[in-house]
């Protein structure tokens, strides 16, 4: 039985891109093309987003209310057979403009929480999600899950797909504990019985003419992934040869930068030991030249301050008295020429 729509019920609030024109449909009209998909004849999807993309140009995008979303997820409840529905709108709206994605994800949620047949966290979160899910599937015995669950199942993957809670092997691992009976490990058939490991076995392990078109099809996308994996390795392979000989290049440059280091690390050894030598030979020569200007300053003072300075107050006091004695004065002074000569030849180079 379809739902009407509550009398008492607010209208829709809309949100638009555009002006709307004078003969634009109401907003609840808009935002029931959501609940009439649901509801009513069946509909094929793309169908459904057309019509959006067509209200979209020439009414805006209109996003339905919280009243609107409350009948949606309600229709739901009501009738569990629609939930294949809603996933396969959800399967549909990953190429959709990011305002109607957003739309059927705020569908898709409030309608999965009131469904309460999986206890979400509330807000939802990663580790809850996976959580929730494997606790759910781990509470039903019977294997594989009907048909009902199994598209309650697919369509919280899909939604945690969307959301990034869900990765490909935990979707793997959850759609496999919810189709594979308990193995019992002390049965013999079990024992005996081989299990298909190729692909190959299980397309012919498996005569069913709905099954074998979704193994072919899976089996193509796997191929396409398993030539753009060979791709990537590939791409790799090369940047991997390409790295080590950039880094065969970079160890041998390191390797002359090192030598070069050590090269200079004993020329600077070398150096500082001239240097030091240098330096010892400097305070050498200095010590020697200040014994040297010391002897000499002892020897011109020993010659002023003796015969010299005598002589010289001889011919002084020779030069005073009364009369003068020069003779006196002439042997002093020659005398003290003498000397000066004496000195003058020994401060010579050669001597």
């Amino acid at each position: 039985m379809e739902n009407k729509p509550n009398k008492l019920s607010k209208p829709a609030v809309s949100t638009k891109l555009t002006s709307p024109p004078v003969s634009e449909k109401h907003p609840t009209e808009i935002s029931s093309t959501w609940e009439k998909y649901l509801t009513g004849k069946k509909t094929p999807v793309d169908s459904l987003l057309s019509k959006v993309e067509a209200d979209r140009v020439k009414y805006g995008i209109t996003i339905p209310d919280e009243a609107t979303k409350a009948r949606f997820a309600e229709a739901l409840v009501t009738n569990p057979e629609r939930i294949a529905r809603l996933l396969a709108l959800l399967q549909a709206c990953a190429s959709c403009r990011d305002s109607v994605r957003q739309i059927v994800m705020d569908l898709s949620e409030i309608s999965i929480k009131r469904l309460g047949i999986i206890s979400f966290p509330d807000p939802l979160n990663a580790v809850g999600f996976r959580i929730a899910i494997s606790s759910w599937l781990g509470g039903i015995r019977k294997k594989p899950i009907k048909q009902n669950e199994l598209n309650l199942l697919f369509l919280v993957l899909q939604f945690g797909l969307h959301r990034q809670f869900l990765d490909r092997d935990t979707v793997f691992n959850l759609v496999a504990s919810a189709v594979s009976k308990p193995v019992k490990l002390h049965s013999k058939h079990t024992q005996n019985r081989k299990l298909p490991h190729t692909q190959l076995e299980v397309l012919l392990s498996t005569p069913s003419a709905p099954v074998l078109s979704a193994l072919l099809s899976y089996a193509e996308t796997s191929k396409e992934d398993t030539d753009d994996l060979k791709y990537q390795i590939q791409n790799q392979a090369a940047d991997i040869a390409r790295l080590t000989t950039e880094c065969v290049n970079l160890n041998a440059a390191i390797a002359d930068l090192n030598a070069e280091v050590t090269a200079f690390k004993d020329q600077n050894v070398t150096t500082k030991n001239m240097i030091a030598e240098a330096e010892k030979q400097i305070m050498e020569i200095r010590d020697g030249y200040q014994h040297k200007l010391d002897e000499l300053r002892g020897r011109i003072r020993g010659m002023l301050q003796g015969q010299f300075t005598r002589w010289l107050q001889t011919a002084l006091d020779a030069s005073r008295s009364d009369p003068p004695w020069t003779q006196a004065i002439q042997e002093r002074l020659e005398d003290s020429l003498k000397l000066i000569e004496k000195e003058l030849q020994w401060l010579q180079p050669s001597a």
